[in-house]
């Protein structure tokens, strides 16, 4: 809900001063039906056929039992004004955050040890790439000052790598005997989905705001009862980053 409040936020923010491409046709109903206006966009930063780096940070959520964030490289080139390829690298840092120690604190035996763990899915790392449309090209004249912008959306896909405590939690519940948690690594193929806004500084250096989306399957557990215990299956999941980046374009 967070998230799709931002979006709208951020799009309300700039509809206001948001220009089609170069080459889109006004129709103005003072004028002759039969005639057509091209409105001149004078684009100052044009990214045609330029390479671009970007280096960010990023906080990110897929286990509400980790405290999560990413560390982002993207490397991108515009083959067209308004369309680009672009490869990108997450590093995942990861760590239990106060739900995770408050279920085990809660849980646990007389003698100290742990007897339920929560079910934890982290990503470690990603890569892959995106084909990237800017359809949108804005100014907005702030004190004076006019801040140029593209407003980007990518679609694309990447090979990640993640971990799970899914054996070790297959125990909780079904012993009272203290469970050592463990993680074991996998894999998996995501498609992914993302809203860019890029503010032009100046001609090379940018600044960067991605909404990225992460669609894929992950292993989950449900849990069949007391004397049952967990049957692991599979869950359609998606994950979020938010990132901020600092770019130059060559």
């Amino acid at each position: 809900m967070t998230s799709t409040k931002l979006i709208c936020f951020l799009l309300c923010i700039f509809s206001l001063n948001v220009f089609s491409g170069l080459k889109d046709v006004y129709k103005y109903r003072w004028l002759d039906k039969k005639k057509k206006v091209f409105v001149l966009q004078d684009k100052m930063h044009e990214n045609e056929k330029r390479f671009y780096l970007s280096v960010g940070w990023a906080p990110s959520r897929l286990s509400e039992f980790q405290a999560s964030s990413n560390i982002n490289a993207t490397l991108g080139y515009y083959f067209k004004e308004e369309w680009a390829f672009e490869a990108f690298y997450n590093h995942g840092m990861n760590s239990e955050n106060g739900a995770y120690d408050a279920v085990v604190r809660q849980t646990s035996s007389g003698s100290g040890g742990r007897t339920v763990l929560p079910h934890v899915q982290r990503y470690n790392s990603m890569m892959g790439g995106y084909i990237l449309w800017s359809p949108f090209y804005g100014k907005i004249n702030t004190f004076n000052l006019i801040f140029h912008l593209d407003l980007s959306f990518g679609l694309g896909a990447s090979l990640n790598n993640y971990s799970h405590n899914t054996s070790a939690t297959k125990q909780s519940g079904t012993s009272t005997s203290s469970i050592t948690d463990s993680y074991e690594d996998d894999s998996n193929i995501s498609i992914n989905g993302k809203f860019q806004f890029m503010w032009h500084i100046n001609n090379n250096w940018k600044f960067k705001f991605d909404y990225a989306n992460y669609f894929g399957t992950l292993p989950s557990l449900d849990y069949q009862g007391p004397t049952k215990g967990h049957i692991e299956t599979t869950e359609f999941i998606r994950a979020y980053d938010l990132i901020f980046s600092i770019g130059y374009m060559f």
